[in-house]
């Protein structure tokens, strides 16, 4: 007994010092919050926590999601108040302001509230209409695809009465190039899919991580781990590397049946709800110039997407649908290219951007917002 109580004692402490280090870890090493931050959802596969923030090692809180799950530090409310004109930022990581961890020589870089393109467009939009209410709400989620785009609108976003929707897509799905590839049934974050069709005593386990992760950072930082795994196992159909021009002819028939038709009905349910569209093609560190880099840059120039000369029929092909709709479509790559921008760093990896390449996207974005918002007011008298 006495052999039994030591052992329990040992592991015990063993449980202590790990979930005390994980949260070190966590909290002043790489500076990510011990709580968990997404959870499941019906109709998007997955959302962020309500009301959830992560600090850094100084205590200033880096990034927060409001009561809705938006990456903002206000409430926003239902009902839209009067003399307000609401946008919503819509996108993956690049639009999310995602952060970099530790790659080679060079450190961690977070990206802040006030750092994220919606941050600025809106302090810019509230210098030019100060009697006006403006709202630019983040409503991106890392690693999403058009197709969630769908559900979040129909099931959210339009209950909040936009005035305009803002997308910033380009690197989770534009590029696919396999014809047999279904967004929804292939979708690569399915990790609870397996789980639910195929219950184990296994997959009580997994249950059990996943209960845990709420309070532990321990469990969290395990399910984290476990959970890339699983997307590293999951048999990801999205690219078939083969010859060039098989290659085109295989995007062009996977674009027509998956993103294509996403996009098209993202387009027609806004359009007929009498929200405004802007349609961005984001950036990404493969199609930059080299003579455009700074070293850092030039550096960390590797990783997706490989099938990089689907590049110019992609732009042609959101181009040509945002004419169907009468809509603004912007390239953001030959921006990048712009020699104003020479040797500064917009770019924190292959896609992410830092606070000046968000700076860029956002007063590009401006003229346009600016000109749908005096549109409305027009509208409104």
């Amino acid at each position: 007994m006495k052999k039994f109580i030591y052992i329990i004692f040992i592991l015990l402490c063993v449980l202590l010092f790990s979930e005390l280090s994980a949260r070190f870890y966590l909290k002043y090493i790489i500076e990510k919050s011990p709580k968990k931050k997404y959870r499941f959802s019906y109709y998007r596969v997955y959302e962020h926590m309500p009301n959830w923030e992560e600090n850094d090692k100084n205590g200033v809180v880096r990034m927060k999601f409001n009561n809705g799950g938006f990456r903002r530090d206000k409430e926003v409310e239902k009902v839209k108040p009067d003399n307000t004109y609401r946008a919503f930022l819509m996108g993956g990581s690049a639009a999310h302001g995602y952060s970099r961890l530790k790659m080679g020589k060079y450190p961690i870089r977070h990206i802040y509230q006030n750092e994220t393109i919606d941050a600025f467009l809106e302090k810019e939009l509230k210098i030019q209409f100060p009697h006006q209410n403006i709202e630019i709400i983040n409503a991106a989620v890392a690693g999403y695809h058009v197709f969630q785009h769908t559900q979040y609108i129909l099931s959210e976003l339009i209950d909040y009465q936009p005035d305009l929707i803002i997308f910033f897509d380009g690197i989770n799905d534009h590029f696919i190039n396999n014809p047999k590839y279904n967004s929804y049934l292939n979708y690569k974050y399915q990790y609870w899919k397996s789980r639910l069709q195929d219950p184990s005593l296994w997959g009580l386990f997994d249950y059990f991580i996943y209960y845990m992760s709420n309070y532990s950072a321990l469990f969290r930082a395990y399910h984290s781990l476990k959970l890339q795994k699983d997307v590293i196992k999951f048999i990801d159909e999205s690219a078939s590397f083969v010859s060039d021009q098989e290659e085109l002819n295989n995007h062009n028939i996977a674009s027509k049946r998956q993103l294509l038709r996403n996009i098209d009905l993202n387009y027609y349910i806004l359009s007929k709800e009498g929200i405004d569209i802007i349609s961005c093609l984001q950036p990404m560190l493969k199609l930059r110039n080299d003579e455009m880099l700074t070293q850092e840059e030039l550096d960390l120039k590797f990783g997706p997407p490989e099938n990089i000369e689907l590049y110019p029929i992609i732009a042609d092909e959101l181009d040509s649908l945002a004419s169907k709709y009468a809509i603004d479509f912007i390239d953001f790559n030959p921006i990048f290219n712009n020699q104003m921008y020479k040797e500064n760093q917009l770019f924190l990896d292959y896609c992410h951007l830092t606070p000046m390449g968000g700076e860029v996207v956002a007063n590009k974005l401006f003229p346009l917002v600016e000109k749908k918002i005096r549109n409305r007011l027009v509208e409104s008298k």
